[in-house]
């Protein structure tokens, strides 16, 4: 346990390095600590490192899978580490969390980039857009839908009209 709150301390001082030399020997010392994943998965992220990350917050759902923003976590970093269908199911899972704008617009934006159902993204960005209505990315997402489509001058149209 010490290791798990000396390492959130390295990382909140943004001291990488030394954060992750803390956690992953608390992984190693006590692989059944839940919450050295989360925490690690953060780290990761912030590093720039998404593809761990989503590994370490995979680790983190599977331990404790109604853990409420796991799956928003998961899924947003499989989005940037652009693993687009990975990302799709723990997305999927996390929005159904009423209020999370954030989750539709990944959601949607992965599903476009996989070739996925351009009905259904549409519809997760009608309800990030009455979530979130001044989220410039509802705008870009949506432009890619307009693209797949075939709709170019549709699109710039959009991202013209789009809030700042």
């Amino acid at each position: 346990r010490l290791l798990l709150v000396r390492g959130t301390c390295h990382l909140d001082a943004s001291r990488y390095v030394e954060a992750e030399a803390d956690l992953r020997a608390a992984v190693s010392h006590d692989p059944d600590n839940i919450d050295v994943y989360r925490v690690l998965g953060h780290l990761l992220a912030q590093t720039g490192r998404f593809g761990e990350a989503a590994d370490a917050f995979a680790l983190q759902a599977e331990r404790t899978p109604d853990m409420p923003g796991i799956d928003a976590l998961h899924g947003a970093a499989l989005h940037q580490a652009e693993r687009w269908l990975a990302a799709i199911t723990p997305l999927e899972r996390a929005v159904r969390t009423p209020e999370d704008a954030e989750s539709r617009i990944l959601l949607a934006d992965a599903m476009v980039r996989s070739g996925g159902d351009l009905s259904r993204a549409t519809a997760l960005l009608d309800e990030a857009a009455h979530i979130a209505p001044r989220d410039r990315r509802v705008s870009e997402v949506r432009s890619r839908v307009l693209l797949e489509q075939g709709d170019v001058e549709g699109a710039l149209e959009l991202l013209v009209r789009a809030p700042n």
